[in-house]
């Protein structure tokens, strides 16, 4: 009798110890987590099939497809085990949303470091988005959370575009995490400053998504939609913001460029950007919301390639050629 008991008990620890090793495991044929390698700055995580991104990913994401890895559910989560460092990072990420205009126009991603809000993304069209991480959240190194919350993610049942019972959110194809320079710890803005968006003129520390790289005197948005990011102080009142740009196009064929600018989700101007000029839009106060935080995105529909408009061979989708910006009180 007491054999069998013994056999019996024998038996339960080895069922007990079989499903320990597979909690957490969404997929079995996928590897398990690991995280004991320590993270080395600016090395590439691919989400795509065959990629690396399973060394990374805790929950809230489907499996790796040849495009990349959906989330799925309103929140995904990452942990890495990064070296200590005395310098702020740089989380960038190449993204696109699961959206069906005019149902499901774009996905907005929180973005938690540590538990700690860092960034909002407004995800359509494929874009790399950027994030800065402050110092004294991650530069202690050892094991780091990130957390995508998704509070749009929707299936494809759900808004008629397929049969697949997914919550999708974003699509990741590739994450990268690098050091970055001292003076982008914080995306502080003192009203009043001019930002220059020429080559080194330290209009980086604001970009979010959608700008193509810096040349001497301007930078271009990349696509249909272009974010900044600044932090103001939260009494800071109603806002003016100006800019200088151009738009793409100036031909017969796209005399200006139509823009839509927006302001902490909310839309403050309509621009029709051809020639180099000045522009101007008011900030209401309720719009900062007590944060201080101000997301700034420039919305371009009729983007285009200068290859489609016959100038030259340049096949970036390009909007406006940005030459400065800057935020005052009114």
């Amino acid at each position: 009798m007491r054999t069998l008991e013994r056999a019996i008990l024998l038996l339960g620890v080895v069922l007990s110890l079989h499903l320990i090793s597979a909690c957490g495991q969404d997929d079995p044929d996928l590897p398990v987590l690991s995280v004991d390698r320590v993270y080395v700055y600016g090395e590439k995580i691919s989400f795509a099939a065959g990629g690396d991104s399973y060394r990374f990913t805790k929950s809230g994401w489907s499996h790796p497809e040849p495009a990349g890895t959906w989330s799925d559910g309103v929140a995904a989560s990452l942990t890495l085990r990064l070296p200590a460092t005395k310098r702020p990072l740089r989380l960038s990420a190449k993204l696109s949303a699961h959206i069906k205009p005019p149902v499901v126009e774009a996905q907005f991603v929180h973005v938690y470091v540590r538990g700690e809000k860092i960034a909002t993304w407004r995800v359509a069209d494929a874009a790399v988005f950027t994030a800065l991480i402050p110092r004294q959240f991650a530069g202690s190194g050892g094991l780091v959370n990130i957390d995508l919350h998704i509070p749009g993610a929707v299936s494809p049942q759900q808004i008629g575009s397929g049969a697949d019972s997914r919550r999708l959110g974003i699509q990741c194809s590739e994450m990268t995490i690098s050091e970055a320079d001292a003076l982008e710890n914080t995306r502080a803005y003192a009203l009043g400053t001019v930002i220059a968006f020429g080559a080194g003129r330290g209009s980086e520390r604001y970009k979010v998504s959608g700008w193509s790289s810096e040349e001497k005197d301007f930078t271009w948005t990349e696509g249909r939609a272009a974010t900044l990011q600044m932090d103001v102080p939260p009494s800071a009142g109603p806002l003016s913001l100006r800019t200088r740009m151009r738009g793409i196009g100036r031909s017969a064929q796209l005399p200006f460029q139509p823009t839509d600018v927006f302001v902490n989700g909310e839309k403050v101007a309509h621009w029709e950007v051809g020639e180099p000029a000045e522009f101007r839009a008011d900030i209401p106060p309720a719009l900062l919301a007590g944060t201080g935080s101000l997301l700034v995105e420039f919305r371009t529909p009729m983007a285009i390639a200068p290859s489609e408009l016959g100038g030259n061979s340049d096949t970036r989708v390009l909007g406006l050629c940005v030459f400065e910006l800057q935020i005052t009180g009114r």
